[in-house]
């Protein structure tokens, strides 16, 4: 084996959100491919994207705001809610250079008049966390056919709001985010190992770890990639420690990684 692999490994599972990070599973691609279909239509002004957390939501945000603009579409993305509604049209201003001390129904005026007149989608990753009165007025805005949203949600709490009149009356769609199953899971690591010249590596993931590595994360993208992170660094350790029992995954390794990340097996 290479140099310290157990450690690049486990480098190559941190918990990075980026475009660069995303893996096209299945139920991914459906979802992006159902997102770039309907931002493209421009007929829905309110979209939601619901996932479990750690399913790759926030990635997919970023993955779009990337590829947007090359499909005509200028994308806006915000981490975080807003708080109130003053705070969002002032950062929807900025973004379109309106400049000027206005009140917010002046405000409002001049940025529905911006952006009618371009392709855009502005998406809110952590959408759960906005108040009753902020997803009021996002539907509001919505509902002028001037703004285009994208509200990415926990599922729960997404269903939760979804199911009240005045979003079930009103138009949109729902796209969902899915786990991974176990041939994705595979696919996964043994693209980040031949990606990062560590294909000696991709023995050691054999159908059985994947289904022990499965069963724990059940498929949560998120946790998959913490569990082979700490499972990696535990092997680095043991092989700093000439334990060579606990130099390849086992169930000692995976217990240990679930320890180290709060995961309980099912």
């Amino acid at each position: 084996m290479s140099e310290k692999p157990f450690d690049r490994a486990a480098k190559l599972f941190l918990d990075r959100v980026a475009a660069e990070e995303y893996f096209g599973a299945r139920r991914s691609e459906r979802a992006r491919r159902t997102l770039e279909d309907l931002i493209e239509e421009g007929e829905t002004p309110l979209l939601f994207l619901l996932g479990e957390p750690g399913s790759g939501k926030t990635q997919m945000l970023r993955v779009l705001e990337k590829e947007l603009p090359e499909r005509g579409v200028m994308p806006l993305l915000f981490p975080d809610p807003f708080s109130d509604r003053l705070s969002l049209l002032r950062e929807l201003a900025q973004r379109v250079d309106i400049q000027g001390e206005l009140d917010e129904q002046k405000l409002k005026e001049k940025i529905r008049e911006a952006y009618e007149k371009r392709p855009h989608l502005i998406m809110v990753d952590e959408a759960q966390l906005l108040k009753p009165e902020m997803l009021e007025f996002i539907r509001i805005l919505a509902d002028t056919g001037a703004f285009k949203f994208l509200l990415a949600m926990h599922r729960e709490e997404g269903e939760a709001i979804l199911s009240k009149p005045h979003f079930r009356s009103r138009t949109h769609r729902v796209v969902e985010m899915g786990a991974l199953d176990e041939d994705e899971t595979l696919q996964y690591i043994q693209l980040k190992f031949r990606q990062e010249g560590l294909e000696e590596l991709v023995p050691l993931m054999d159908r059985r770890q994947i289904k022990k590595l499965h069963r724990l994360s059940r498929g949560n993208f998120r946790m998959t990639k913490r569990l082979l992170n700490a499972a990696f660094e535990l092997m680095d350790e043991a092989q700093e420690r000439k334990k060579h029992r606990y130099v390849k995954p086992c169930d000692t390794i995976w217990c240990m990684a679930a320890m180290r990340t709060g995961v309980r097996d099912a």
